[in-house]
């Protein structure tokens, strides 16, 4: 939230001369910190990001990623611009990205990279509620450009699950919308539609967390 998400490769010495540089009990930085907008990416930081990276690469595990716009007021939107991670999606290919919020507001650069990019997939997160009318021309948009597999209809981002069963109301609506406007165009029959709709809410959700409950009879 207090940084630009790109990420350069740093050796462990010069992240090591960031730590030591560290004064002692530091207060935390405020937010939002105007002092890192014209500032280079922080080493340390950076040399973290990457070392994750490597470790999810060596375990098999995704990683997830913020993108887009920020909770709360009063920050640098550009630099939450999911372009910013291609250089982690090229450098880890055998690392799969879920990046959240269909990078409100860029949606179709997100789609452009998912596209593209074959460890990259699309996470609706948040997205139902931050704009409903965005959300269904995204979905229309990504139904026409990205593989299927790579689309995650519905995420919560919410901490109570009276929230997250709300949003899911919403979030049913906005794809049941957008799917029928398929139908309607004449490029989907209702059984694809039906289809497409278990694959982005549950399948593929399924597929990229716990691919071994695909696997049970």
């Amino acid at each position: 939230y207090n940084r630009i998400l790109h990420f350069r490769q740093v050796s462990r010495q010069d992240a090591e001369r960031a730590f030591d540089a560290l004064p002692p009990k530091a207060p935390p930085s405020p937010y939002p910190s105007a002092r890192l907008l014209d500032a280079p990416s922080p080493p340390l930081g950076d040399h973290m990001v990457h070392r994750v990276l490597a470790l999810a690469r060596e375990r098999n595990l995704p990683v997830q990623f913020h993108t887009g716009i920020h909770a709360g007021n009063g920050n640098y939107l550009t630099n939450s611009n999911p372009t910013h991670l291609i250089n982690l999606c090229l450098d880890y290919p055998d690392v799969r990205f879920d990046l959240f919020h269909s990078g409100y507001p860029w949606v179709t650069e997100l789609g452009a990279m998912a596209k593209t990019l074959r460890n990259v997939t699309i996470d609706l997160t948040w997205m139902h509620i931050i704009s409903p009318a965005t959300a269904q021309r995204a979905l229309l948009e990504y139904l026409d450009t990205v593989p299927l597999a790579k689309i995650f209809g519905f995420g919560g981002d919410y901490r109570y699950v009276e929230n997250s069963y709300g949003h899911l109301v919403i979030a049913l609506d906005n794809v049941a919308r957008t799917l029928a406007a398929r139908i309607e165009s004449g490029d989907y029959s209702e059984q694809q539609a039906l289809a497409a709709g278990r694959q982005i809410l549950h399948q593929n959700p399924v597929a990229f967390f716990s691919p071994e409950k695909l696997a049970r009879p």
